[in-house]
């Protein structure tokens, strides 16, 4: 009878990439898909750009010929917690409450499979920080929009509060998305979305991705309008330094 809020933490598709047999047998391993990647892609990163990317594990995957079984119990997790999802949903479709509450779905950080010579997470590049964010909210979203602008899951907090009709505290730093949430095209947005990893921050506008360690100076620019794998380091061109 009272308002209720639940958070469900679903531990799949985390390592290790264990699952029912069932959701293996949904990716046949000669089917398995391999990430695009470029034997070079790391020539124009800095060498401090190298530090915490898991190049031995990518080595021994190839070497051993374990890549693309590694991909399927990736994607076997993947459908795992999917059906886990399903089940959350179907319970609550079958409830009293299905029109009157508010479903936010993301996760915590992204994941290399290979991009990059790289496993897991550990970088500012856009594997290690894209991540699935979804949000149902009646009478405000409308059924399969998307909206394609850059977003934190610092704002998933004043989102959700303003939702509620709750007043948001003056120190947060995120942002609500509700008028995104309304009108994916809107546009408006103040920041954009910034990552961080020990000391190497990540700045993600919607057409550029740009890495910087204060440390080292380091410095990487991607433009994800033609490179969204982010093969081409563009910060040390001079006709870029302003962007």
């Amino acid at each position: 009878k009272e308002p209720f809020f639940q958070a469900v933490g679903i531990f799949r598709p985390h390592i290790p990439w264990y699952a029912p047999v069932k959701y293996f047998d949904l990716y046949p391993k000669e089917d398995v898909f391999l990430p695009k990647v470029r034997e070079d892609d790391l020539a124009d990163v800095p060498s401090r750009g190298h530090h915490g990317i898991r190049k031995n594990w990518h080595k021994w995957l190839v070497e051993n010929d374990e890549w693309r079984a590694a991909v399927r119990g990736y994607l076997a997790s993947i459908s795992y917690s999917d059906a886990q999802v399903g089940r959350l949903i179907d319970a609550l479709d079958a409830s009293p409450h299905a029109k009157n509450t508010i479903i936010a779905l993301w996760s915590d950080h992204g994941m290399h499979i290979g991009e990059k010579e790289n496993w897991e997470k550990f970088t500012c590049w856009e594997e290690s920080t894209r991540i699935p964010m979804f949000v149902v909210a009646p009478g405000v979203t409308a059924t399969g929009s998307v909206c394609d602008r850059p977003v934190s899951t610092l704002d998933i907090y004043p989102t959700l509060a303003e939702l509620a009709g709750t007043a948001l505290p003056r120190q947060l730093e995120g942002e609500s998305l509700v008028a995104l949430l309304k009108d994916p095209k809107s546009g408006k947005r103040v920041q954009p979305a910034i990552s961080s990893y020990r000391r190497i921050h990540g700045v993600r506008t919607d057409h550029w991705r740009y890495v910087f360690d204060p440390g080292s100076k380091l410095e990487e620019l991607y433009d994800h309008r033609k490179d969204q794998g982010e093969h081409d380091n563009l910060a040390y061109l001079p006709k870029h330094q302003a962007t």
